[in-house]
């Protein structure tokens, strides 16, 4: 993934933000909830087509995401092509409906910490974090990545016991 990805997700969760601070929010509603005002910021879709859209097959966004099939010809596979279009991964849609990025959630203002899913004010912070950490790593030169694994939860297998462990 390039950095202008990551800036183009900046962007899109910039304008998400701004549609959570000026629309309704619904968490039932697959076109007013978290993935559903980051999916009409990425693809230009109405709510309400969105919602249409979802209806076409059973499931949440998690649900929508694990179904996807590029070639389906469904409209939900269209608007999901269309953000991973744009640089999420399946992974993120599952995270951005349940707040659940760790590496997100650090950025918060006091550090880690649970938010509830349902709460309109919470996916303003989540997504404002998402965004402060996607800036730094423009500004470092890291590309955004949704594996959670960082350098220091790097597992090192041995074929013996190391000295050191002695």
């Amino acid at each position: 993934m390039s950095m202008n990805l990551n800036v183009k997700i900046i962007h899109f969760l910039k304008k998400a933000v701004d549609s959570l601070q000026s629309q309704d929010y619904q968490w039932g509603h697959s076109g007013a909830c978290n993935c559903g005002h980051l999916a009409q910021a990425i693809t230009g879709y109405s709510k309400g087509d969105i919602l249409r859209f979802s209806q076409e097959r059973e499931g949440d966004w998690k649900r929508q995401a694990e179904l996807y099939c590029e070639t389906s010809g469904e409209k939900i596979d269209n608007v999901i092509k269309l953000m991973l279009e744009q640089g999420l991964k399946l992974e993120d849609i599952e995270h951005i409906e349940n707040l659940s990025h760790r590496k997100i959630l650090e950025m918060l203002p006091g550090g880690f910490r649970h938010l509830e899913k349902n709460q309109k004010q919470n996916v303003i912070l989540y997504f404002a974090a998402w965004i402060s950490l996607l800036e730094n790593q423009v500004e470092a030169g890291i590309k955004w990545n949704s594996n959670e694994s960082t350098p220091n939860d790097e597992v090192v297998i041995y074929d013996s016991i190391p000295e050191e462990v002695y």
